[in-house]
């Protein structure tokens, strides 16, 4: 039987993921499989746009998808199994179900799949019944096979990471402090550019050195059609100091500088001359030490003396919601759920959220497991109660009731080092968790929680400390654009900053 058979009876590893992402993955049983499942697709619908060389004259711009029906198929398993551990109850809310390329009655580390996996999600049972009632089979081991038909929104695959170094001098010579992914995937006709949603990257970086002694802008874009990289640097004029946040906000950039006290945006896809600077005031004791767009109008910064500044024009004006009442530590990171629920972490284990958008403030600091310095804080998509922080001692803590409490996750080689980004991508509230994580030497390393968020074994290493560079790399930010890529970037080496893909 070919090895590359995706699931047939007796063959195959197939998981459910009960309760959906950030729940750990449940080997079902040595027997379980799936078949294979039906994805239809939409109807086709046409876009037009004015023929810029025949007055009155229109022509097809887009051809694009309508939703297509929900993915379908049938799953199958031991009832001695679901039952035994409630998973048949549990199933009755949604849930996930992958199957891997791995020999049916062998439990493998989950990572170890090859080449892919199928992911169905979120997975909604319809039915099931029953065969072999009567047991007439001793080989059979006197087990009832369940059959549940079942429906999904989405289908995608987990691929294997192969990390790699991109860009060159064009890249500067100076570190990169932030990353963004600043892209959208988009099936474009005559009258536009196609893209596959990870193929625009903009960074900003320490200080420059003369004439301008200013960071820079580095913009990157990826060729579609052959995957190479073009680079390109330029100077953020009007900043004196290292700019630590870049953040898009519709065709808004905005980088902010911890130097200056000021966040500056550009109309203008990051000409060095069209740069407007803001200044926040209180300076120089409240520069930025974050950026965060929740969308093109509302704009968050995170800064020092426990303050937090929000916009509501796109950047253009700030106003202190949080200035230094409940704390006064530096503010790391900032994140916006959404336009009401907030998050503000920083040094001492301080977390300050906010549920009306920064009209109030509590301090739900927890300091039993988050004494050390935050650097880092994400809620996933579609998942309100959870959020996760990580600290400047190499940890993750978690919690699940909206910052109530907090346990600490687990990972391969947590505790030395840094977490300094954590992302979720994915197209059910965040499929996989990417994981920053820089040792003590510092190098650093890309993580990939293929549970999206409950740790454990399903943390797979996507580019070790030195996969990429051989004596290994500080890396300060990461960026995902999908379940299957991500970027992180960071310290110089051979002149010029380090910027490590994996997909």
């Amino acid at each position: 039987m070919a090895e590359d058979v995706l699931i047939l009876k007796g063959w195959g590893n197939v998981d459910v993921q009960i309760g959906g992402p950030g729940n750990a993955w449940q080997y079902l049983s040595a027997c379980a499989y799936m078949d294979g499942p039906t994805v239809p697709h939409g109807d086709t619908e046409l876009r037009w746009c004015q023929d810029p060389r025949k007055s009155g004259g229109f022509k097809v711009s887009t051809k694009i998808k309508t939703a297509p029906d929900q993915a379908s198929g049938n799953l199958m398993s031991k009832l001695s199994k679901l039952m035994f551990l409630n998973h048949l109850k549990d199933m009755d809310c949604s849930f996930g179900i992958r199957a891997r390329y791995a020999r049916c009655g062998e439990r493998f580390d989950p990572s170890n799949y090859d080449p892919l996996m199928i992911n169905y999600c979120p997975v909604d049972l319809t039915e099931h019944s029953y065969d072999d009632l009567v047991i007439a089979d001793p080989a059979n081991e006197d087990e009832i096979l369940l059959t549940m038909p079942w429906t999904a929104t989405s289908e995608y695959a987990i691929k294997k990471l192969t990390p790699g170094r991109i860009g060159t001098t064009d890249l500067g010579d100076q570190a990169i402090n932030d990353i963004e992914f600043c892209d959208a995937a988009r099936c474009a006709g005559y009258c536009g550019e196609r893209s596959d949603g990870c193929a625009k990257i903009y960074a900003v970086s320490a200080a420059d050195i003369a004439p301008y002694a200013a960071p820079n802008l580095i913009v990157g874009t990826k060729t579609l059609a052959t995957s190479v990289w073009a680079w390109a640097a330029y100077p953020i004029l009007g900043f004196n100091g290292a700019a630590v946040g870049v953040e898009c906000a519709g065709s808004r950039l905005l980088a902010a500088s911890n130097a200056d006290s000021a966040v500056a945006y550009n109309d203008d896809g990051g000409d060095q001359d069209s740069w407007h600077v803001v200044v926040l005031g209180y300076a120089p004791a409240a520069n930025p030490n974050s950026l965060f767009a929740y969308s093109a109008r509302i704009i968050w910064v995170g800064a020092e003396t426990g303050r937090v500044y929000k916009s509501v024009d796109g950047g253009e004006t700030y106003t202190a919601v949080h200035a230094g009442t409940l704390t006064t530590e530096t503010i790391n990171a900032v994140w916006a759920y959404d336009a009401n629920l907030v998050y503000a972490v920083g040094d001492n284990g301080v977390i300050l959220k906010t549920e009306d958008g920064g009209e109030t403030w509590t301090d739900i600091t927890e300091t039993s497991t988050t004494s050390a310095d935050l650097l880092t804080v994400v809620v996933p998509p579609d998942r309100a109660d959870e959020v996760y922080v990580g600290t400047n001692t190499g940890q993750i803590f978690r919690s699940v009731d909206e910052g109530d409490t907090f346990a600490e996750y687990s990972f391969t080689g947590n505790g030395v080092g840094t977490v300094d980004s954590l992302r979720f991508c994915g197209p059910c509230a965040g499929d996989v968790l990417f994981i920053l994580h820089n040792d003590a030497g510092p190098r650093g390393r890309i993580l990939r929680d293929l549970s999206g968020g409950a740790g454990g074994a399903d943390v797979e290493v996507a580019a070790g400390y030195t996969s990429v560079i051989g004596a290994g790399v500080d890396l300060n930010a990461l960026a995902c654009c999908s379940e299957n890529e991500a970027v992180a970037a960071g310290a110089l080496s051979g002149g010029y900053p380090v910027i490590v893909r994996v997909s």
